[in-house]
């Protein structure tokens, strides 16, 4: 076989490859639900809950569009990704708040730890100054609009699970956790020893 059989044929490797990561991805966020208390997000609506904006880059183009739920911007990421589209999210639910939370060289640590296979260290903490949420960020998902969290958003105790970036931002407008990045964070303690930390205080 000549080289350019073995390029296409490692390119076709990678190609598929990376659709089933995608796949996999989308099926574990398609049945984990975010729940606040006892009560899965996306059942609560406060009738004055703002819509969400959001500012993003598709094949090149930039739109803003607003969303009254996050489903709806889920269908479009999931599209664009099943077909081969590029798609990136820019700003979301205020000017500059996303790239707060998100800057670039904590995107960069979660892609890295999504590369690796076996434990990793969380990479940035997120917490609402005014409450008692907190959430550690472990690896990036569905080509970074997703992320592995462990969080205690729940009643029944610490949680981690992959949750989708655009419901962490609306935790914001639906009901006022609005989190912010611990600038100071730094953990050497991998998932395991975290989650056995959890349970022990439990």
């Amino acid at each position: 076989m000549d080289e350019g059989s073995n390029g296409k044929g490692d390119s076709d490797a990678n190609t598929k490859a990376a659709v089933s990561v995608l796949d996999s991805d989308l099926a574990a966020l398609a049945t984990s639900r975010l729940v606040i208390g006892t009560t899965p997000l996306s059942e609560i609506k406060p009738p004055n809950a703002r819509p969400m904006w959001m500012r993003f880059e598709e094949v090149g183009i930039v739109h803003n569009r607003m969303y009254r739920t996050t489903s709806l911007w889920r269908v479009r990421v999931t599209f664009a990704l099943k077909e081969g589209r590029s798609i990136h999210a820019l700003e979301m639910d205020e000017w500059g708040r996303l790239k707060a939370m998100f800057p670039k060289e904590v995107c960069a640590r979660l892609a890295w730890n999504a590369a690796h296979d076996g434990e990793v260290k969380p990479v940035a903490r997120l917490f609402d100054p005014n409450g008692h949420a907190e959430l550690l960020l472990f690896r990036s998902r569905c080509h970074g609009h997703a992320v592995h969290v462990l969080h205690n958003l729940t009643d029944g105790g610490p949680v981690f699970q992959p949750l989708w970036i655009s419901d962490i931002m609306r935790l914001h407008p639906l009901l006022g956790i609005k989190l912010v990045r611990d600038e100071a964070f730094n953990s050497a303690a991998p998932i395991s020893i975290l989650l056995d930390r959890d349970n022990s205080a439990n």
